[in-house]
């Protein structure tokens, strides 16, 4: 059961990629801490499996600091793993509280109420734990502490929304490119637009430079987990600004169909939408819409085909049989 434990909690976790445990030496018999331990001497007693060792250096380290977040988890992962699932659920509850860890601790508080036989507070920390990030499908179905939750009628429809929300957080990343744009009504070399990942890939950058007029533009595009939808944010250098959304996962629209307020300065507020999706030959297609009715009806504003930057483009006309 440990050593089980251990190997599934070092799969989810990667806790030494996060700075939790690290490779320092351990002594071989049980310690007890006048002063409080220090994070590296407790993550040693964690490699080492030693159980009584790390839970009296991580309590050590919280009653000193109650604010470390990584200290409060670790203290739920190692009365997990020591099988004291009773006061490892206690800790896992504070853990949750805790921003910078809450995901993996509600994760393990699902494990630790699977355990106990409390079904309906298992599933219940295992959504909010994937509500918040905790998206590793292969984990949720390996995880010898979720066995008892597998029969129920809720697990797959569970299982089933992981791989759902994995698909939406990479839904625009076919955007990210350096791009020749072409109007889709002549032909003519629009601009140039170039997309980058920034903030690891949590934020997808926009730079678009106009040919032929001193027009330049630049959005910022995330994902946000709570609505399950996409989100950008446009600035110009008319002044203009855009805020616009588009639902992750929806089959009514190839790629994303982004849509929301337009802010023109001295004008009123419009609706705009904003269609992007991928096409052949490894191209995408944008569209823009303005509306002037409340969205009872659309016009098209433009549209553009994004040619990976320096590649041949071969106009055809849509009017030619």
């Amino acid at each position: 059961m440990h050593t089980q434990r251990i190997n599934r909690l070092g799969a989810i976790l990667v806790l030494t990629a996060m700075g939790l445990i690290t490779s320092s030496g351990v002594a071989g018999t049980a310690m007890s801490f006048d002063e409080p331990a220090t994070m590296q001497e407790a993550g040693a007693f964690v490699q080492a499996e030693s159980w009584e060792e790390a839970i009296n250096a991580y309590r050590s380290i919280v009653k000193a600091d109650s604010s470390n977040a990584q200290a409060q988890f670790m203290l739920g992962y190692v009365l997990h793993a020591s099988g004291d699932i009773d006061n490892a659920i206690m800790a896992h509850k504070k853990a949750t509280q805790m921003p910078a860890v809450a995901s993996m601790a509600f994760y393990n508080l699902g494990c630790a109420y699977a355990l106990k036989g409390e079904t309906n507070k298992a599933f219940d920390a295992l959504g909010t734990s994937i509500a918040l990030g905790t998206r590793d499908e292969p984990q949720f179905k390996s995880d010898p502490d979720l066995v008892s939750l597998r029969s129920d009628e809720r697990w797959e429809p569970m299982v089933g929304s992981i791989e759902q929300l994995n698909k939406a957080e990479v839904a625009l990343h076919f955007w990210v490119g350096s791009w020749d744009c072409y109007s889709s009504s002549d032909g003519t070399l629009s601009g140039y637009n170039t997309l980058s990942f920034t903030v690891g890939k949590n934020v997808i950058h926009e730079s678009w430079v106009s040919v032929g007029q001193p027009y330049k533009g630049e959005s910022w595009n995330t994902f946000n987990r709570e609505t399950n939808e996409w989100e950008q944010t446009w600035v110009d250098t008319t002044g203009s600004l855009l805020h616009i959304s588009a639902p992750a996962g929806s089959n009514e629209y190839e790629g994303l169909m982004f849509e929301g307020k337009s802010i023109v300065p001295g004008k009123k507020p419009a609706l705009s939408r904003m269609h992007v999706r991928p096409i052949d030959e490894g191209r995408v297609l944008q569209t823009g819409f303005a509306s002037s009715d409340g969205g009872k009806s659309w016009t098209q504003q433009y549209e553009f085909v994004y040619v990976p930057e320096g590649e041949e483009f071969v106009f055809e006309s849509k009017d030619e049989d």
